[in-house]
């Protein structure tokens, strides 16, 4: 796979990490507070651990997928992180089905003047 588009896969892949991380906080914490409200004071505490622990699985399940994707392992893909458009807040980055469009446009194939940018296997 083509150095950049794995770059950018990483990116997308984390931007939509990020959202469905921001998105389980918030239900998770009404989950907690209705609990707390209806059965006992410490639904607040065993929501909030449970969200943190099925947002750690999902990042682990997410790096693992993205990793047989790209074949980057997991510093790889923090290199690659940063070379993509998305972490420097691009404005394609802002609409997640623009930024799919514009990743799923880029070639597949690596071309022979191009080197190993991320200095790792892959």
């Amino acid at each position: 796979m083509r150095r950049q588009k794995a770059a950018e896969i990483v990116g997308y892949s984390r931007r939509r990490a990020k959202a469905i991380g921001c998105m389980l906080w918030p239900i998770m914490l009404v989950i907690g507070v209705i609990g707390w409200y209806l059965w006992k004071w410490y639904a607040m505490l065993l929501a909030l651990i449970a969200a943190a622990v099925f947002g750690s699985l999902y990042s682990m399940i997410e790096t693992k997928r993205i990793q047989r994707k790209t074949g980057l392992n997991i510093d790889d893909q923090e290199i690659a992180y940063r070379k993509s458009l998305a972490s420097g807040l691009h404005p394609i980055t802002r609409d997640p089905s623009t930024y799919r469009e514009y990743i799923d446009s880029m070639p597949d194939e690596e071309s022979e003047e191009e080197g190993d940018d991320f200095g790792g296997s892959s």
